[in-house]
């Protein structure tokens, strides 16, 4: 029997639906998930006639989806099943008084892991073949216990090759949502009954909550009747009467409680608890008991991350961890089904991250060797409490044993997905879509500039399905820039003119970290590549790398001096940070004491310096004539603490990215004549860098975008 969850043959074909590729003769392609989901239905029914009303409630799941819909998906799904084999027609159209639909002809199968059955059933027949030569040797009454311990070794190692080549515990099962737009924050109740995610659209700019039955999951009710609530990271308490959530207000964001019927799936009467700075953006919310729950929290938004215990009744708040002040803390927790251990995402220095152990009852921090990276946020326990599943640092879900402390990779593929949810008493783990293709992703974007008279109307230049980080324009409108790829490798990419290309002689980057910039040296072929708190001279026509930093420093957001014959860098030393001065060769590095505690720095035409300060991303003015510092710009919020390139200096003034609140973006202009700000472009997404061409007609924008991911299921 096909299982369509998992790769088949469609003829020659390869279909594989876990990655939405199809392959032909060493060729292969994409392909929308939708249209993959109505190809596997199609298979399932192969030869059968398969109705547009059959599609709508079994693909979409909505029986309003009209036919111009389907007709779209149906094209788009030929197209790119002709384009790896044209001669094949596969979807044919029916029509007539039995009915009217597709069909799809042709011989589907599905092959196994046929090299290890074989190489095991070879084995058992030289085991069989041994041991029964050894029974007609003459000598077996004299020899008997050296020739049964032979057998025994023989039987031991088939039993471990065969233990060793069988499928790994846990494989893809089935996609739970299937609505557009993005989910996460997933979590589930004490009793393994009910699970919660939110959901964010592209027609609605608001993350909304919704819950399922653990028994039915593809059936999901949204949690609360608003449609205008703001609401994320979700979780129950053990009795499921109260829900506590994080809810994005403008004026009283913070973590709000509200009375939850676990029956209908719905809550009422939110109200305020706990009044969040803006900057704590996505809390981690682990119940200890029905009155008291684990958050945490920043003071200031360059303070690292703390885990704190909340009193429902008494309204107090108590500080449980202490991170390192030069880290940004305590990430992300979970809590063990037997309330004994929070498994905590802790930052070091490096901007990496370890899994420590919080033991509740002795409050004390026990390290793990588990290493992360932060889009592998998000782990959880098993029903016993005495493992952690997670996705390790290589993408594999993986599981973690507290007592002996050994790690096993319960996955083949990597890459799958993140925020593994563990349904108590349930054979399933839940994960939400890989991050870097789809939630994380972003596209750099072209928008005139309205200050020289231009519509403010943005053109996607790029998208390719990346995370992208680093940008220049490097003259007439040519762009270089970083691409993350889902294996956490670094690329170096070109657009020109309409066309993009990879810098060939750049080699990628493994187990990147943030921050990178790229700056150019104008009117050269050179740029600073600052990546991994080291810097790389970079030709822009080729990629090519030249080492350039001196090692042993941590330094970042590297920039060329006005004259181009030196660099500013940021150096993060013992959780402060500082100006350094570097000569173009990498030689002599000298601190700049006169610009004290900065994160990010640029000089102007002129000679004077901006900077952003490490304490409050407000932007300052340094004269180094009057030596003087004058704040110029205050800044509710910074893009991003690890996107650097988020502002620029130019003759008359400072393009800069701002926030409003947690999810929009402004990009505006500071006035040095008039020390004014006007706004200029205004987004739904998030800006997360900022580039603009010498004549300041254009700005180029990288930005997320909203795609699809959706939450699945992995059985055991």
């Amino acid at each position: 029997m096909t299982d369509f969850n998992k790769a088949f043959q469609l003829e020659k074909l390869t279909v594989d639906p876990t990655i939405d590729k199809l392959s032909c003769d060493g060729e292969s392609i994409d392909i929308q998930s939708m249209a993959m989901r109505i190809l596997c239905h199609l298979a399932s029914r192969t030869g059968q006639l398969v109705t547009r009303d059959d599609l709508r409630n079994h693909v979409w799941g909505n029986a309003t989806v009209s036919d111009h819909t389907i007709n779209n998906h149906i094209y788009s799904l030929r197209r790119a099943l002709a384009q790896l084999e044209a001669n094949k027609k596969y979807i044919h159209t029916v029509t007539g008084t039995k009915g009217s639909g597709y069909r799809l002809n042709a011989s589907i199968f599905q092959s196994r892991n046929k090299v290890a059955n074989s190489l095991s059933n070879k084995l058992c027949n030289v085991v069989g073949a041994i041991t029964k030569r050894i029974y007609e040797i003459k000598s077996w009454h004299h020899y008997r216990y050296i020739y049964l311990s032979v057998i025994l070794v023989l039987i031991i190692a088939l039993t471990f090759y065969l233990y060793m080549a069988k499928p790994n515990k846990y494989s893809l099962v089935t996609s739970m949502t299937h609505n557009d737009g993005r989910v996460q924050s997933l979590s589930v109740s004490d009793d393994g009954q009910v699970l919660f995610f939110s959901h964010h659209s592209a027609q609605h700019n608001a993350w909304q909550l919704y819950a399922s039955y653990t028994d039915d999951l593809e059936s999901v009710s949204k949690v609360f009747s608003s449609s205008f609530n703001n609401d994320n990271f979700a979780s129950v308490s053990p009795d499921k009467t109260r829900v506590a959530f994080v809810r994005y207000n403008s004026k009283f964001a913070g973590i709000y409680l509200a009375n939850f019927d676990s029956k209908e799936l719905r809550a009422t009467n939110a109200k305020l608890h706990i009044t969040l700075p803006i900057h704590n953006i996505s809390p981690s919310i682990n119940w200890l008991n029905d009155e008291q729950f684990f958050f945490n929290m920043s003071e200031v938004a360059t303070a690292p991350l703390k885990l704190y215990l909340y009193d429902i009744f008494q309204a107090k708040l108590e500080q449980i961890s202490s991170p390192e002040l030069a880290s940004q803390g305590d990430l992300f927790a979970s809590i063990s089904p037997d309330k004994q251990w929070l498994a905590v995402m802790r930052a070091d220095n490096m901007q990496s991250y370890t899994i420590n152990l919080f033991n509740i009852m002795d409050r004390e921090f026990i390290p793990t060797p588990i290493s992360l990276y932060e889009e592998r946020a998000g782990f959880s326990f098993s029903d016993n409490s005495k493992s952690l599943f997670f996705v390790d640092a290589e993408g594999y879900l993986s599981n973690y044993d507290i007592a002996t402390q050994q790690v096993i990779k319960i996955t083949e593929r990597a890459y799958l997905g993140y925020w593994p949810t563990k349904i108590i008493g349930k054979p399933y783990i839940v994960m939400q879509q890989e991050g870097r293709n789809e939630s994380f992703a972003r596209q750099i974007v072209k928008y005139a500039n309205p200050l020289k008279g231009g519509d403010g109307v943005g053109k996607v230049l790029v998208r390719n399905k990346m995370s992208l980080h680093g940008i220049a324009e490097v003259g007439s409108g040519r762009l270089v820039f970083a691409a993350v790829t889902p294996s956490n490798k670094v690329q170096l990419w070109q657009y020109d003119k309409g066309n993009i290309n990879q810098l060939a002689k750049f080699k990628e980057r493994s187990k990147y970290y943030s921050p990178l910039s790229i700056n150019w040296k104008k009117g050269t072929n050179k740029a600073v590549l600052s990546i991994n708190h080291t810097c790389q001279l970079i030709n822009i026509k080729t990629g090519k790398a030249t080492p350039l930093c001196p090692d042993g420093e941590n330094l970042y957001t590297g920039r060329f001096s006005i004259s181009g014959n030196e660099f500013h860098f940021i150096e993060s030393i013992y959780g402060n940070s500082r100006v350094m001065k570097m000569g173009g060769s990498g030689y002599p590095l000298n601190i700049v004491t006169a610009i004290p505690n900065a994160d990010s720095i640029a000089q102007s035409p002129t000679g004077d310096f901006f900077y952003s300060r490490a304490d409050n991303n407000d932007i300052y003015h340094y004269n180094p004539i009057t030596k003087s510092h004058t704040k110029i710009i205050s800044r509710v919020l910074s893009a991003n603490k690890n996107d650097v390139n988020d502002f620029v200096v130019f003759n008359h003034g400072v393009y800069f990215i701002d926030k409003s609140d947690a999810v929009k973006s402004i990009v505006s202009y500071y006035n040095f004549d008039t020390k004014t700000i006007e706004e200029l472009i205004y987004s739904k997404a998030n800006y997360f860098e900022v580039a603009l061409s010498d004549d300041e007609q254009h700005l180029y924008l990288i930005e997320s975008y909203d795609k699809k991911s959706h939450l699945f299921l992995m059985k055991e």
